[in-house]
């Protein structure tokens, strides 16, 4: 069966998240760019699950999140405008394409913001490990994240599975 090909209209949720998203993923490149001048040649470019600095690098790798943060931004905006390629837990028909779209849509935006408030903390903590030499990562922070990047995951399949309004 051909999916329904539908234009959906941004809501004002969709709106918020988009905005903050852009603000986000600009916010990392100002903060990136202004303590760029103060790094030292070397800084740390990855933590162990305790949090300890176990791998430097050169101090332009600072770059590289914000480049990932935007590319993978970009991918899912793209991907956002073709709905009707992804995979549901229901059966698409007519009446309930719309419904499916938003939710799946929505939840690309989600996913879109918390990428970029992760790469934003750990931007964050790449900076101060740098500039004072000590890790400031927390063992609560990876399962906080992991949680908040799933829930909406299951918040989303359990609004598909209802019946449409």
């Amino acid at each position: 069966m051909e999916r329904p090909r539908i234009t959906l209209e941004r809501k004002k949720a969709d709106k918020w998240l988009d905005g903050l998203t852009v603000a986000g993923s600009l916010l990392l490149w100002l903060n990136t760019i202004y303590h760029y001048s103060s790094l030292p040649a070397r800084i740390p470019v990855h933590y162990n699950m305790e949090g300890v600095i176990d791998r430097y690098g050169g101090k332009e790798t600072i770059f590289l999140l914000p480049v990932i943060g935007i590319l993978l931004v970009l991918f899912l905006r793209m991907l956002n405008k073709v709905p009707h390629i992804f995979n549901y837990p229901v059966k698409l028909t007519a009446e309930n394409a719309a419904q499916q779209y938003r939710i799946a849509t929505r939840l690309l935006r989600v996913i879109q913001l918390g990428i970029v408030v992760l790469f934003l903390i750990i931007n964050n903590m790449i900076i101060h490990g740098a500039v004072t030499g000590s890790a400031t990562s927390s063992k609560w922070l990876i399962p906080f994240l992991a949680i908040s990047m799933i829930l909406p995951v299951f918040i989303a399949i359990f609004y598909s599975n209802r019946k449409p309004k």
